[in-house]
């Protein structure tokens, strides 16, 4: 749903400034890293219900890989709202 969602705001917004571009990317990763903390989540509960080794074993595998994405997710939407603020900072100061 959030690529559909992003996608809509590219082919709508395609040749817009970079404000806007950068904008649609931070929202992307914002709803990129919320979708992998609901999926690492329901493999937890999936877990708990049904434990076994095989199991555990998987969900410490996925729990690594899914932090993992989640940290550099993160640390880009970090990068991501501090472009756009200077961006915005940058074109305010230009119409005045």
């Amino acid at each position: 749903m959030a690529l559909i969602l992003t996608l809509r705001k590219i082919f709508h917004l395609w040749r817009r400034d970079r404000v806007v571009q950068e904008t649609i990317r931070l929202e992307l990763g914002v709803m990129l890293a919320l979708a992998l903390e609901f999926l690492l989540a329901a493999d937890i509960v999936g877990t708990a219900i049904s434990p076994s080794w095989d199991a555990v074993a998987k969900l410490a595998a996925i729990t690594g890989i899914r932090t993992f994405l989640n940290f550099f997710l993160q640390r880009e939407v970090r990068e991501l709202r501090e472009t756009a603020h200077s961006l915005e900072g940058k074109v305010s100061k230009e119409l005045k």
